[in-house]
């Protein structure tokens, strides 16, 4: 079986006693016992995942881990902010394989909630929104401002980071009317305009979005701006649907409407256990994105069945043991440091 296989080549392998090349072994390789409680592991490590987050199965973990890694791989010179709640388990998955691989890559957690905006019309591509100005006060806007110099994010900040250090800021955010991606932009954009730097923050932002549809805007058109470039990609709607859902519960970023800026953000109030136990599964599927596809090839995509013991329980720590992810060799050797 592919699983037995995918075992006895990692011990193997771990302990140098066979090449890098993908499964030399045959199928009718025998396992020893030390094996077959590996086997038992690893199958385990599923239904042990589920008993620790009900919210969020095994696979969703997977995904959750495969966006973090694309983030990463696609932007090596950006930082890269959650807008709000919805992406922010997947940046919290960023900092998991930073931390995992020794890379120093920067991110951040933006406190937004609501909007004050409409959605008028899609042509093609874009996505229109008119400003509500009935729901907008400019002492509002005001006191937001100081809140986004305080977490470096203002219009000068995003664009002293590029100009000067070639670090560009990446804004995530789920999609799903596109109103408070909207109504954050329209803050920076309008800020940036008035101070003349509107096509300076262009050139410095990234507004990187995950949507279901079919065809996901490539652009925000905000009255009285030009077009705002974005890069979509598509997620599965039962993934984004289960953050929105379960928001409350794993909160990890305070809501923050427009009504509340005149005051700090209050703490984020998920619940405890649901948010410790989230974030433990969560980076143990991190380091599986990251160390199957260099040990098992195409064995590590067919389901969630992964490492258990050889990495932690799910409610342990893993460490970094490694700088980077250069050989499969330093892999295998890191994790069964990890194990012992």
């Amino acid at each position: 079986m592919p699983l037995k296989r995918g075992v006895v080549y990692f011990r193997k392998f771990a302990a140098g006693r066979i090449s890098a090349s993908p499964f030399p072994l045959s199928r009718d390789d025998q396992l020893t016992p030390s094996e077959e409680n590996d086997v038992d592991a690893i199958s385990s490590w599923e239904q042990a995942a589920r008993e620790a987050v009900d919210w969020l199965s095994p696979d969703q973990a997977i995904q959750v881990a495969q966006m973090a890694h694309e983030i990463i791989e696609e932007l090596p010179n950006s930082r890269v902010l959650s807008l709000g709640q919805s992406p922010a388990w997947v940046v919290k998955a960023i900092e998991h394989e930073a931390k995992l691989r020794g890379l120093n890559y920067e991110t951040g957690y933006i406190p937004f909630s609501g909007n004050f905006c409409r959605r008028l019309r899609t042509e093609r591509e874009t996505h229109y929104y008119e400003i509500d100005a009935n729901k907008l006060f400019a002492k509002d806007i005001t006191r937001y401002h100081n809140r986004l110099i305080k977490l470096g994010m203002s219009p000068d900040n995003i664009i002293r980071r590029f100009e000067n250090e070639g670090t560009t800021t990446t804004i995530t955010d789920f999609l799903f009317t596109g109103k408070g991606t909207a109504s954050f932009l329209y803050v920076l954009f309008d800020w940036a305009r008035k101070d003349r730097k509107e096509g300076a923050l262009r050139k410095a932002l990234n507004v990187r979005l995950y949507d279901d549809a079919g065809a996901p805007p490539s652009f925000i058109k905000l009255e009285g701006f030009d077009p705002i470039p974005c890069n979509i990609h598509v997620m599965d709607s039962r993934l984004r649907d289960v953050f929105w859902n379960c928001e409350d519960r794993v909160r990890i970023v305070p809501s923050y409407p427009q009504i509340a800026w005149s005051r700090k953000p209050m703490p984020a109030e998920g619940e405890k256990a649901v948010v410790e136990n989230t974030a433990n599964v969560l980076r143990q599927a991190v380091v599986v994105n990251c160390l199957a596809p260099h040990l098992y090839g195409d064995w590590a995509q067919n389901g969630s069945c992964v490492l258990n013991r050889l990495l932690g329980r799910a409610s342990g720590m893993i460490t970094p043991v490694i700088p980077s992810l250069p050989q499969p060799q330093q892999w295998a050797v890191g994790v069964v440091a990890v194990a012992a």
